[in-house]
């Protein structure tokens, strides 16, 4: 069995049979930001564009392309990435999505994990990730408030909703455009596997 602490320091493991456990944390976590060229794909069937690349992750509303400042829906990001050995071997590797509006799910190298509805967006990809080749897959949903106040400024027959909640059609609707999609950073947090003496049951975990 083995432990991870995101901190240094030493902890004291409390089993279930009552013996005791102290470990250290000696080294400080590492980070490996994703940063760089991102594929972004929305649906052109809800008014978004099929495919655009972009260097930095920024809010849709954000964006000058009315397509995706007022875009309502999936939106799903993908990257390729590389990791060197000493990265992976020993290691925890969480997957830190950072600021996301508002859930997420991913993929990675073609393993899907579960979906995320609520901060903070992390997910263990220790064992779906190798040295060459990742393939990372986000898909992010947001709510419906931006593509109601984009119809709003359009003519009917072009709208792709209907609302009778007449706030999101009024001229000064703009202010209540939501903050969407996977606005980040996005980054890996690696820690040290740190074994432990005794297998039973852990109940609970303190820092001193």
């Amino acid at each position: 069995m083995i432990a991870n602490a995101f901190e240094t320091g030493n902890y004291t493991l409390v089993w279930s049979d009552g013996k005791k456990e102290t470990i250290k944390a000696e080294k400080p976590n590492s980070e490996i930001s994703l940063s760089g060229k991102w594929d972004l794909h929305f649906d052109p069937k809800w008014g978004g564009p099929d495919h655009i690349e972009k260097d930095e992750l920024k809010s849709w509303i954000d964006f000058e392309e009315s397509g995706i400042k007022y875009y309502s829906g999936t939106a799903t990001y993908t990257k390729s990435f590389t990791l060197k050995k000493k990265d992976i071997k020993g290691k925890t590797l969480i997957l830190d999505l950072g600021n996301v509006q508002e859930m997420a799910s991913i993929k990675i190298n073609g393993n899907q994990l579960a979906t995320r509805w609520s901060a903070p967006f992390q997910f263990d990809i220790s064992k779906y990730v190798k040295t060459k080749n990742n393939k990372l897959e986000v898909d992010v949903v947001n709510m419906w408030p931006n593509r109601l106040i984009g119809d709003g400024k359009l003519p009917l027959e072009k709208r792709f909703t209907k609302t009778n909640i007449n706030k999101f059609l009024a001229p000064d609707a703009e202010k209540y455009l939501r903050e969407s999609g996977l606005i980040g950073p996005v980054k890996i947090l690696s820690t040290d596997n740190m074994k432990l003496k005794y297998s039973t049951s852990l109940t609970y975990v303190l820092n001193f």
